[in-house]
């Protein structure tokens, strides 16, 4: 008599996780990309900067106008006994309308140059970390060497590992100190309704530009400090 010997069909339950028992960990083992906010702190120290100069400037002209005023009018009281002549009413009328405009140009202006000064930093630490992202997708596929070889970009760290050098704050900061500050300047004169030469906006360019610069240069700098100092890090981390 024949025997039929049955069989389990089923998977084993085994198989049905072998997949997932040892799948590597890639997150782990890729590098970590460095990121900045140099830019954003910088131009949030050069808002602070800005706002103090701003607030001491409008305190030393209220106090200048004051004391001016109240000399004027003492030395004509004196002179004439009583009463005060029509033309120092007409110049008290002209001191207040001064210090309204001046209110009215700091209230506007001072927090418009506070974000221009954030926006700007906010923009150029965007494009350093685009940078940067770049660089360790190239990084993470070739060598040291190599990278060295084709990045014009690629700098040594102290302890011999490669990072990113970045130019792009004193490439980006001249163009918009270039810009932001003759903006800044038609805003106030509109406000002021005071028509200014065009040799004023020709050197507030060049001071933009040139002020630009320096912040973009010292973005750089701390920017790129904070990329060697993890470039060495990382190393220690997967060695």
């Amino acid at each position: 008599m024949l025997s039929v010997q049955s069989y389990n069909f089923a998977p084993k339950s085994n198989l049905y996780f072998k997949s997932n028992e040892t799948k590597p960990d890639t997150d782990k083992t890729k590098p970590e990309v460095f990121q900045t906010h140099a830019g954003l702190k910088t131009g949030a120290v050069w808002a602070g900067v800005q706002g103090l100069v701003g607030l001491t400037s409008y305190l030393g002209i209220k106090q200048a106008n004051k004391v001016g005023l109240q000399n004027a009018i003492i030395d004509e009281l004196v002179e004439q006994g009583e009463g005060i002549p029509e033309y120092l009413k007409e110049e008290q009328k002209e001191i207040k309308n001064a210090l309204k405009n001046v209110n009215k140009t700091l209230a506007i202006c001072l927090p418009i140059a506070i974000l221009f000064s954030l926006g700007s930093g906010f923009l150029v630490d965007k494009l350093i970390n685009d940078k940067q992202t770049k660089f360790a997708d190239k990084l993470s596929l070739s060598n040291k060497k190599d990278i060295l070889a084709e990045e014009d970009h690629a700098e040594l760290t102290r302890k011999d590992n490669v990072y990113y050098k970045s130019n792009i704050g004193k490439m980006v900061g001249p163009a918009l100190g270039a810009v932001i500050v003759p903006v800044g300047s038609v805003i106030a004169s509109s406000l002021n309704k005071i028509k200014l030469p065009p040799v004023v906006y020709v050197g507030e360019i060049a001071g933009g530009a040139l002020g630009g610069l320096i912040l973009g240069a010292i973005t750089d700098k701390i920017a790129n400090k904070g990329a060697a100092k993890h470039a060495d890090k990382q190393n220690v981390q997967n060695s």
